[in-house]
């Protein structure tokens, strides 16, 4: 089957100049909205076209000549609709395919676990081992999380003994690693099986170990388990994509279907980052575990005072800036918190677009813009090559 290329201008694109910045659901609605109504115009003009010559009224054949000089704007429009939603079929596809939903829900698992428990242990041992199920990215990203949540379990701090440098793995650790291996060989072998006279390379599962061994040594300093706890759980109404999904579970099979219900789920749920959670907290000068760990600097206060700083101090404005790489996911997650915010004021609903922009009225929530920046913005592609990298640099020395 051909695939089709599709060339979105980002500057000139309206479709997505509106809703680049709202959630996935959000553009799923709107997209299903507008294409019904663009083609209720266009069957309207067509409609009236084919009965022109029996009507002699000559404002009704003025009004139909300049709709019939709009006709082409309005096919134009409906082509560009059709093509966002030929992408957003496509990109449900591709999440199905790959069962994002279910390596999000073990994610969430071990973010959300206590004490670095793995309740769920036999499920994620199968979901690596599984070839047809995530490609190498995704397990590597499963397995980095294993691993951060294993160095939190109190019940395996006893096993982390340094030794020239090293971290000795635990037997358990050795299992999710085996388990990775062998999903990750399957993967290998499924995408060269069109050649049976080209040999597998494991470099990159080699390489991604090596990220993991990384990893485990960075966490025998620190465990940053802690600040990446997620809680907050709304669930919004799923209806808008019952259109989308119905015509996309007729090209998959009854499996993916199941697992397209799963993503609904998915990409309606708000949760709070870590990076919201801050920015939640300090703009609304709230007492908490996260205010102790920042900085207060105020120019205007005397420094003989600095121990008496009121900081429970509420802000409007905040600017956000992380060190060392930001990422898309937080700036959206941030736009969801002032989005959210907003609706529950009576100012809008929860899909308007509100970050970095002035909103007008007298709301009293906190906080009511973000400028949010980094000193780069990374992919988790990106994120993943990073610590690669990192991981595998003293062996390229």
């Amino acid at each position: 089957m051909k695939k089709k290329t599709y060339d979105v201008n980002t500057v000139t694109d309206v479709f997505f100049g509106k809703y680049a910045s709202s959630s996935f659901p959000d553009a799923v609605e709107a997209n299903e909205k507008e294409l019904g109504e663009i083609s209720k115009q266009e069957a309207d003009i067509r409609s009236r076209s084919s009965t022109s010559s029996v009507d002699t009224n000559n404002n009704n054949s003025d009004s139909l000549g300049k709709d019939i000089e709009n006709l082409p704007e309005i096919l134009n429009r409906k082509a560009n609709l059709e093509a966002h939603t030929n992408i957003l079929q496509a990109i449900m596809k591709k999440i199905a395919s790959r069962e994002i939903p279910t390596f999000f829900e073990m994610e969430n698992s071990l973010i959300n676990s206590t004490g670095g428990i793995i309740t769920d242990k036999t499920a994620i041992i199968e979901l690596l081992n599984d070839p047809l199920k995530g490609n190498i990215n995704d397990k590597i990203r499963l397995l980095i999380l294993i691993t951060i949540t294993l160095a939190n379990s109190s019940t395996n701090t006893n096993d982390y003994k340094a030794s020239n440098s090293n971290i000795i793995k635990t037997t358990i650790e050795n299992e999710y690693e085996d388990a990775f291996v062998t999903g990750c060989i399957g993967i290998l072998s499924k995408n060269n099986e069109t050649d049976s006279n080209i040999n597998v390379d494991y470099t990159e599962i080699e390489e991604a170990l090596g990220t993991v061994s990384f990893i485990r040594k960075s966490l025998n300093l620190s465990s940053p388990l802690n600040y990446m706890r997620n809680v907050g759980n709304n669930s919004a109404n799923s209806d808008a994509f019952s259109s989308l999904f119905s015509t996309a579970s007729t090209q998959i099979t009854s499996h993916a279907t199941n697992l397209i219900a799963k993503a609904t789920n998915f990409f309606s749920k708000f949760s709070p980052m870590f990076i919201t959670k801050v920015v939640e907290s300090l703009s609304e000068g709230r007492n908490c575990d996260e205010n102790d760990t920042y900085c207060y600097l105020d120019a205007k206060a005397k420094l003989t005072n600095n121990n008496n700083i009121n900081k429970n101090i509420r802000y409007s404005d905040v600017i956000v800036f992380v060190i060392g790489g930001g990422c898309y996911n937080e700036y959206f997650n941030l736009q969801e918190l002032l989005n959210h915010k907003l609706a529950a004021s009576g100012g809008g609903n929860s899909s308007t677009p509100v970050i970095n922009s002035n909103i007008s009225g007298n709301h009293t929530y906190f906080p009511r813009n973000i400028l949010y920046g980094g000193s780069e913005l990374l992919s988790g592609d990106k994120f993943l090559e990073q610590l690669n990298h990192l991981g595998n640099n003293n062996k390229k020395i």
